[in-house]
Formats: structure tokens, C-alpha cells, sequence
């Protein structure tokens, strides 16, 4: 019974993430179509990763910790006051990241220029054209993160379909910006697009904010209880996701130094990557997280470990015949399709990096679904500090193979050291699982 309500939520998921994730092909076709990998098309892939950064912390962490906390005051005080409470929260994060975003469209150009920076190898004219992008790309990220609150809180109450459809809007936005505005104004036509997109992101929820009757209250009271609450909770996932960025930063750092076209490689093949990996992973790691997190809340420590050893084989047994395949039949069909696409892509460097990437999709798979179980068991500690380790990984990995200028040993050092630090957690969670269970 389980098994079946778990597969049925699952495709229901999948289903939501394939519209979204078909949507975002279809931009990515278009970016590529229009810029390739050309010096431009690496100076918006690089200029996008401090916004995407501050845009994450919201979607991934401050909106976990809001829908835990605004379920437990609508229980306590009332529905009113948990919307009080979700409105105070959503001002202090929205206020807080336009003054961050200030500060670093203030500095960019120590943070483009330093050798610690974001871009260092880029040519000089490609680094002024990363700052002004980077600026654009801030104010998308202000923006979008209003509208990643406003997902929350349509959660929370249980309203999951504008919250569902939304990042679909935020890649329409992008579309119109390639198609509409590039052909004029270049590159920064697709750095538009993304503020409409952050804005349509933002639009298309508001209908569910007026369904329960809300006038929004724009003042801040930083002494409101519960704040403190979400603060805690929200730490150790910042820093999380400060880890993870920290790859993409040192990543595109190190590509910068490459042939032109490194960075764009890298970014490409990851989203290309992220497509299995979010039908897959994602998927079954969403709609595991509630089954995992009440047999746990229960003690029913057995039935979790069976859970997750279930779980795994599904992912393992799915993804190692799409890594084979895609050794053998990636190239082939690459060099099938683009001709009728009309894409220009460096075909092999394009084919080797997403191949290394490839690598750890079984890793990435198994890791929606282990880091959502040490959330569950309240282990997030561990959690983060195994992305410590996968940080230093992939970074002594990347230190040693720069020489090579080639992009695909970065990925290649990404695949291994999300491949070692799953190894190492899972390792963790079955023990102290069991350990619970026999206890």
C-alpha cells in the first residue's frame, strides 16, 4: 500500500517537475541557439552565481524553516496570526536581501576582479560585462526572492497548484527575453528576461495571497515570536547552501582561466544533467520526505531503513543503464540533432563534460533522498559537514588537474566528490538508524 500511494506521488511530482523542466529546455535551447559558447554566454553564466546564491538560501532554506513554524502558530493562535508572523518574516528577508544585494552590486567589480573572485581569467572587457550582468541578475534575485516566500506560504495552507506553475512563468520570462529583447540588445536582453521572469514568478501567485483574504502589512517587528525559531533553523541550512554554491563559485573561478566557452560548457551540461536528476531524484525524494519523516516521528526505525534501502535500489537500478547509455548514445545522437537545430556547440567538449558529470548522477539521485532523511532524524549537523568534505574534495581534485585546461576534470571532480560524501552519509544513516532500531 505504501509502496503504491509513495509511486503515485511520485509521478505526480515527476509530472509537475517535466512540465517545468520542458519549459526550461526550451530557454536553454533558445540561450544556446542565440549566444552558444561564446565569451558573452560565459560572462552571464558566471555573472549569475552570487544572485542564484542569495535566491537559493531563500527557496532552499528560509521557506523550510517557514512552513514548520506557520503551521504551528496557525494551530496555536489562530490562521490570522500565523499570516502575521509569515508577513513580518517575508519583509525582514526581502529588506535584508536587497540591502545584501545592494552591498555586492556596490563591490563588484574587487568581487569580479580578485583573484579569489568570480571571474579573474576573463579579459578585462569581459569582466566590466560580468559586472553589469551580475547587477541585472541581483535584482531578479530581490524579486524572485519575494516570490519564493509567497510559495511558502501557499504551502503552508495546503495550495500547492500557482506555487506549482510558477517557475514555469520564470522561464517564460527568460524566452521572451531571448527572443524579444536579445536580438536588439544582445546578451543583457536575456538579463531583462530574467527579471520579468523573477516578476512573472511573483505575479502569477499573488491570486493565491488574495484567495485567503490577506492585505499585506509591510511593517517589520524583529522582536515577534517565532523569528528566533526560524533563525535556528535556518543556520545550519545557510551554511549548507553556502557549501554547495562555494563549488559553483570555485568552479566557474577555475573555468575562467580555460578556453573561452569553459564556463558555458560547465553550465550547460549541468542543466542538461539536472533533467534526470530532478525526474528521478527529486521526485522520489519529495515524495519520500513525508513517509520517511512520520516512520521516523514514530519510531518505526525499521520500516525506514527499509524505506531508504528500497528507495536506493530503485534509483540505482534507474540511473546506471541511463549513465551506460549515455557513454555509448550521447555523441551519436548530439551529432544527429544539432544539425537540424541549428545549435552551434563544441559537440565534444560539450559531450566529455556532461559524461563526467554523468558520473554522479546515481550520486546525485541517492542524495535527495539521504540528505531529506538527516533533516528528518535532525542530524542536519552531519549533513553539513560531510558538504564540507565534498568541498575540499573537489577542490584538491580541481587544484591538481587546472593545469589540464579542460573543463571536464571539474566536472569530473564534482561527480566523485558528491559520489564519495553520499557513500559516507548513507554509511552514517543506516548505522544510526540501526542503532535506534535495536536500541
Amino acid at each position: 500500500m505504501l509502496k503504491n500511494a509513495l509511486f503515485r506521488s511520485t509521478v505526480i511530482i515527476s509530472l509537475f517537475f517535466a512540465v517545468d523542466k520542458l519549459v526550461g529546455l526550451i530557454r536553454q535551447y533558445l540561450v544556446i541557439k542565440q549566444f552558444g559558447m561564446s565569451a558573452v554566454a560565459d560572462a552571464f553564466n558566471v555573472s549569475n552565481n552570487i544572485p542564484d546564491w542569495m535566491a537559493s538560501l531563500v527557496v532552499s532554506g528560509l521557506t523550510i524553516a517557514i512552513i514548520p513554524v506557520f503551521n504551528r502558530e496557525a494551530s496555536k493562535n489562530g490562521t490570522k496570526s500565523a499570516w502575521i508572523l509569515f508577513m513580518n518574516i517575508s519583509n525582514i528577508a526581502v529588506f535584508f536581501t536587497s540591502i545584501i544585494a545592494l552591498i555586492i552590486g556596490i563591490f563588484a567589480v574587487p568581487i569580479i576582479h580578485s583573484p579569489l573572485g568570480v571571474a579573474p581569467g576573463l579579459n578585462s572587457d569581459n569582466q566590466l560585462l560580468v559586472i553589469q550582468l551580475m547587477q541585472l541578475n541581483l535584482i531578479a534575485a530581490v524579486i524572485f526572492t519575494a516570490g519564493s516566500l509567497i510559495t511558502a506560504g501557499l504551502q503552508a495552507n495546503k495550495s500547492f497548484l500557482l506555487p506549482a506553475i510558477a517557475p514555469s512563468f520564470h522561464a517564460l520570462g527568460q524566452i521572451f527575453g531571448v527572443l524579444v529583447l536579445a536580438p536588439s540588445m544582445g546578451i543583457f536582453g536575456l538579463a531583462y528576461g530574467v527579471i520579468i521572469g523573477a516578476i512573472l514568478n511573483l505575479l502569477i501567485q499573488l491570486p493565491g495571497l488574495f484567495h485567503f483574504k490577506l492585505r499585506w502589512n509591510f511593517r517589520i517587528n524583529f522582536h515577534q515570536e517565532g523569528l528566533r525559531e526560524i533563525g535556528s533553523l535556518l543556520g545550519v541550512r545557510a551554511l549548507t547552501v553556502f557549501l554547495i554554491y562555494l563549488m559553483f563559485y570555485i568552479r566557474d573561478n577555475m573555468a575562467s582561466h580555460m578556453q573561452t566557452g569553459s564556463i558555458s560548457a560547465l553550465t550547460y551540461a549541468w542543466t542538461a544533467v539536472q533533467l534526470p536528476e530532478t525526474l528521478i531524484g527529486t521526485a522520489l525524494g519529495t515524495a519520500l520526505y513525508p513517509t520517511i519523516s512520520e516512520q521516523i516521528a514514530s519510531k518505526k526505525y525499521g520500516e525506514a531503513i527499509k524505506t531508504l534501502q528500497n528507495s536506493a535500489r530503485i534509483l540505482i537500478g534507474i540511473t546506471v543503464p541511463i549513465i551506460i547509455f549515455s557513454f555509448f548514445l550521447l555523441q551519436p545522437i548530439l551529432e544527429f540533432i544539432l544539425p537540424f537545430i541549428k545549435i552551434q556547440l563544441n559537440i565534444a567538449i560539450f559531450t566529455q563534460v556532461t559524461l563526467a558529470f554523468m558520473v554522479g548522477l546515481t550520486g546525485q539521485c541517492v542524495l535527495e533522498i539521504v540528505a531529506r532523511s538527516y533533516y528528518a532524524i535532525q542530524k542536519q549537523v552531519i549533513y553539513l559537514w560531510a558538504n564540507v568534505g565534498r568541498v575540499i574534495i573537489f577542490l584538491g581534485i580541481s587544484i591538481v588537474t587546472i593545469n589540464l585546461n579542460n573543463p571536464v576534470y571539474l566536472a569530473l571532480a564534482d561527480s566523485i566528490a558528491v559520489t564519495g560524501m553520499v557513500i559516507v552519509l548513507w554509511i552514517i544513516l543506516i548505522k544510526k538508524l540501526h542503532k535506534h532500531y535495536q536500541n
